[in-house]
């Protein structure tokens, strides 16, 4: 029986150490923060296309529609887009050690008072009037 070591002329040891090695010479090149980032993007799209192609009780389309249901509305789709986009670059900042606490504290108080104003538009937008009924 042939072994690793007389095929290859080295041990198995220091062909991993050797690929170690490149990994970190190559290290300097990839931004691996990045990357992740990417992966689960790619992920969490993929999941959501596998939800919508299947018959599911859950359609994350319905989250961005307005109230009607019938077409997408700015506001909801904007807030997702800031979400998404906010929370990356807080994951990117926190993966290179450059978090501080100025960017936590902004990011949590503007999504804080994004919601907060959303809350203070609909209490103050008036309602308009039930009809009245006709006389019977």
């Amino acid at each position: 029986m042939v072994g690793y070591e007389t095929m290859t002329g080295c041990t198995l040891k220091e062909v991993v150490f050797d690929m170690m090695d490149a990994l970190r010479e190559l290290y300097v090149y990839i931004d691996l923060p990045g990357l992740l980032l990417g992966v689960a993007a790619l992920g969490i799209i993929y999941t959501l296309m596998k939800w919508h192609s299947e018959d599911n009780v859950f359609d994350f389309r319905l989250a961005l529609l307005d109230d009607t249901g019938t077409k997408i509305s700015f506001i909801r789709l904007s807030h997702f887009i800031c979400l998404i986009t906010s929370t990356a670059i807080l994951i990117y900042e926190t993966f290179k050690g450059r978090i501080n606490e100025w960017l936590y504290m902004g990011y949590m108080t503007a999504w804080a008072g994004s919601f907060i104003a959303a809350k203070i538009t609909e209490i103050r937008t008036p309602t308009p009037p039930e009809p009245v009924p006709p006389p019977t």
